[in-house]
């Protein structure tokens, strides 16, 4: 090899060691700072734990509405996917036969979109749900 050609080789492996070094450090630097925060929100989770006693979730809470539900196999009966009870659907028509709430308001309570509020005051959905609970098969 000529003289000229293995100085570029050597200049090569400089810089390479060069550039892993600083990669190195900027790694270790990177889980300094990740560790800095993560003792810092552990330290002030143990400050607030400390400030105030958890509020206890009402047994009728729901999650809000988070869009289509997932993960249910094709062919599976409706009434077997079901997010409402056949209370909960004798309560939204009578809210709303009532006018105390809009279907907006009704669909955020309980956790569904407006649209399923609509089909089920409409009877459209839920049909087999009778007003009055005496008549219902599955009580």
């Amino acid at each position: 090899m000529s003289k000229s050609l293995t100085q570029r080789l050597a200049q090569i492996d400089r810089d390479i060691e060069t550039l892993s070094r600083k990669m190195v450090g900027l790694h270790l630097e990177r889980d300094e700072v990740l560790q800095g925060l993560i003792r810092e929100t552990q330290e002030r989770l143990q400050e607030l734990q400390g400030q105030t006693t958890p509020t206890p979730v009402a047994s009728t809470e729901r999650k809000p509405y988070t869009g289509r539900k997932r993960g249910v196999p094709k062919g599976t009966p409706n009434m077997l996917q079901r997010k409402l009870t056949n209370d909960d659907v004798r309560a939204i028509r009578a809210s709303f036969a009532a006018g105390e709430l809009s279907q907006r308001e009704i669909g955020e309570r309980y956790a569904v979109p407006q649209a399923t509020i609509s089909k089920i005051v409409r009877r459209l959905s839920y049909v087999d749900v009778p007003d009055d609970p005496a008549e219902d098969p599955a009580a």
